[in-house]
Formats: C-alpha cells, structure tokens, sequence
C-alpha cells in the first residue's frame, strides 16, 4: 500500500538530493552577500585613509635659497589684540567640540598653535603656517625681519617699497636693522625677505624664526 522500499529509498534519495541543492544555493547565496559586503566594508576604510591623506596637503616655499615644507592642517596664531585671547580661546575649544579642528595649545600670552584644517582666525591677526627645514625641525615665522647692510648703504633706499609694512624696531648704529613687520601671513614675510636679499646693497635678510619651542601646560 505504501510502496515499494527500493521505490520508497529512491523518494528519499531524490528528496534529500534536492534538499541538499537548496541548502547549497542558499549558503552560496549566503556567502555571496556576506562576501559583497566585506568587500564593501573595505572599500569605504580604504577609501576614508586615502581620503584623510589627501586632507593633509605638503607644499613646498623657498627662503633665502632654502626649500621649507608645510602642510595645511597646522598652523600658528599670533593676535595683536590682547583683550580678545580669552574671547579666541573659547572659538578654539568650540571649534574643537564641532570637530572643526583636531586640538589647540596656548603659546605666550597671545598665541596659539592649532591643528586642523579650519582657519579660526580674524583680519587681525597674524598667521603662520608650522615648516619643517631639511633637518625635519619644526619652525615658525614672527612678523620681524632682520636687515644687515653692506658697507656704506643706506636703509632706506632698502625699505622704500615697503614704508606701510615695516617700522624700525631696533638699530644699534651696526648695519643690522630689525624691522616689525605690518602684514597677516608668514607667506607675506617670505615674499619681503626674499625680496630684500636679492638687492644689491643687502648682505643678509632674514625673518624672526621660532624653533625649538613648546607649548604651555
């Protein structure tokens, strides 16, 4: 009534066989998904590291013959204003909370050193972007220069282009002349510098270079 055995084991063998090819496709099927998504799990790490490395942009600026490295997610601010360090202090540590910038340390009374690629800066005050020189040393620009003449010069015809940008600091009767310098940005220092050296009645220029500094605790 119910058949044969060999009738009934070949039912069985069929059925199981066809189970068994079932349960193939669907792990495939399995393995496939868990597998696309690996792979696309790896493509977004790789993407996002090769993403945070193009953030960080190295540029190249001759000084006086020298070539100095920098990059875009450090820099150095010094404020003229110092009734407003408190007031930038608190845009520094919002800025921080906002994930704008990475960190920031006080330096002096009236400077930062900040990481990040955010500029959190006003028209006042003055930048300068962190170089390295080809001992890897980390360097930053003041808004001073320092001038020494060649025999029998004069510093004004020296510093006539430049009457709203500089203003004599300090001169002790000796052909050094040290100069403040009126503008926002170590790039602007750079381009005065490399411009004075190249005068015929110059024996050296060069800025106000902070190395080998730290920050405060």
């Amino acid at each position: 009534m119910y058949g044969s055995r060999e009738a009934i084991n070949e039912s069985l063998l069929l059925s199981t066989f066809q189970t068994y090819n079932r349960m193939k496709i669907n792990s495939f099927n399995h393995i496939k998904t868990i597998t696309s998504l690996l792979i696309l799990f790896f493509v977004v790490i790789l993407s996002c590291e090769k993403s945070e490395k193009e953030e960080e942009i190295f540029q190249f600026i001759e000084l006086n013959g020298e070539q100095f490295q920098f990059n875009n997610l450090s820099y150095f601010i010094l404020m003229h204003d110092a009734a407003s360090v408190k007031l930038r202090e608190k845009e520094l540590s919002l800025a921080v909370e906002r994930g704008e910038i990475i960190s920031f340390n006080p330096m002096y009374q009236n400077a930062f050193l900040v990481f990040g690629k955010k500029r959190i800066t006003n028209p006042a005050d003055y930048i300068s972007n962190i170089y390295y020189n080809n001992k890897n040393e980390m360097m930053i620009i003041l808004p001073d220069i320092i001038i020494f003449l060649k025999e029998n010069q004069h510093i004004e015809n020296v510093v006539t282009d430049y009457t709203n940008k500089l203003t004599l600091k300090e001169h002790d009767r000796s052909r050094k002349y040290i100069f403040n310098c009126h503008v926002n940005s170590s790039e602007e220092i750079i381009d005065i510098v490399n411009k004075i050296s190249s005068k015929n009645s110059v024996d050296w220029c060069e800025p106000n270079i902070l190395s080998n500094f730290h920050t405060q605790d």
